[in-house]
């Protein structure tokens, strides 16, 4: 067989293949470059959350905090350049998956959907307002009614 220099079909499938998942694993990251931060009521008394604890909360499977205060999330819409952010970099998830997680827990009875607020700064003004919120913002809020949770 001649060599005329065009890689055979199964070889550039598998290169395809390679090239999709070697960007799937690359982790996901704001489209500014930094990550969103996330936010509780100033009152509550974790400083530090673990990315499984977050997936639970924002999930809605973790309805209380440690010390039994209610759990309140808030997000943002989903189509919301800061929401993709959150989920993707924070969570580490796809959004249409935490979505479909939400819808099920309503359809079936189950559970509720977060809050939805319409913007970071409404955000910032609930997570204050409201004992035992969570929510996210682009950046460190100067607000000393919320405090920044650090991730582990």
């Amino acid at each position: 067989m001649a060599d005329t220099g065009k890689c055979p079909y199964p070889l550039r499938r598998l290169a395809g293949v390679l090239v999709l998942a070697a960007s799937l694993l690359v982790p996901f990251a704001s489209a500014a470059g930094a990550e969103p931060v996330v936010i509780a009521h100033g009152a509550l008394r974790v400083e530090r959350i673990d990315t499984d604890t977050l997936r639970a909360l924002f999930g809605m499977r973790l309805r209380r905090w440690p010390d039994g205060e209610p759990v309140r999330v808030y997000v943002l819409p989903p189509d919301s350049a800061v929401h993709q952010a959150f989920v993707k970099a924070i969570l580490g998830v796809l959004p249409h998956r935490l979505e479909r997680t939400w819808q099920t827990l309503v359809y079936t009875g189950t559970g509720q959907a977060p809050a939805q607020v319409d913007s970071e700064q409404e955000m910032l003004a609930r997570v204050a307002a409201t004992p035992g919120a969570i929510g996210y913002l682009d950046q460190e809020p100067a607000n000393a009614q919320v405090h920044v949770l650090r991730i582990r």
